[in-house]
């Protein structure tokens, strides 16, 4: 019980203490692509459905149990390239505060493990993720999950705030590869080496998938687990 009680308390400071750079997108870099509401309101309602599956099978990066068909999922923000064939949008989750904890704790110790959180027991929290989706005569064919994810948050406007400040203040700060653009930025569009890296690993992802298909006595987990 020491030891979860101190992993949470180790995990919140280890949050909080870190330092962010940002690096601004130029003005006349930003991104600007108009989409007909219609076009939205069709792609927001095929990206829930599209997360409801990761969820359902614990893939993408819903690979934790604490997200389940009582997750409430809401499509944030979709932003779209300028030929509409690729799409990196964010996804916030809303799940109830209890399922952060073991399923084998009690009451009594979730109580007492929820002291050392700035989360209550009995309420909810909120939280981000990103992904990117791909489409072809405006059908949306594939998502796929990006890789980072916002702690959890009591509120959906913090969350909201984490991400724009990941994607399009603190991403192009990134002394990596890849990362040359916020995106936001209309350049990340054609970020050959970032959008060729996603395109390795969504082989990666239906080598996996065939894999456990045709040898599941081989597969152990999935790679792109995170």
């Amino acid at each position: 019980m020491k030891k979860i009680i101190l992993l949470l308390f180790v995990s919140y400071f280890l949050i909080y203490c870190q330092k962010k750079t940002e690096k601004l997108t130029p003005v006349k870099y930003i991104s600007k692509i108009n989409i007909e509401k219609q076009i939205y309101s069709k792609d927001s309602l095929t990206l829930v459905s599209s997360i409801q599956k990761d969820i359902s099978e614990h893939k993408g990066g819903y690979h934790s149990k604490t997200f389940d068909a009582e997750t409430l999922i809401i499509i944030d923000t979709i932003m779209y390239s300028p030929n509409n064939e690729r799409i990196f949008f964010f996804v916030i989750t809303k799940s109830q505060n209890k399922k952060l904890y073991p399923k084998e704790m009690s009451e009594q110790e979730m109580s007492e493990a929820s002291k050392y959180s700035n989360l209550a027991l009995d309420g909810s929290h909120f939280q981000g993720k990103a992904y990117v989706a791909y489409k072809k005569n405006d059908t949306i064919l594939r998502t796929q999950f990006y890789g980072i994810t916002t702690s959890e948050y009591e509120n959906i406007e913090s969350v909201r705030q984490r991400q724009r400040n990941i994607f399009f203040k603190e991403f192009s700060a990134v002394n990596e590869k890849g990362y040359e653009y916020n995106v936001d930025d209309k350049r990340f569009w054609d970020n050959d080496y970032f959008w060729d890296k996603m395109n390795r690993e969504l082989e990666n992802e239906k080598e996996f998938e065939e894999m456990k298909i045709t040898n599941p006595e081989n597969i152990y987990e999935n790679p792109r687990s995170r």
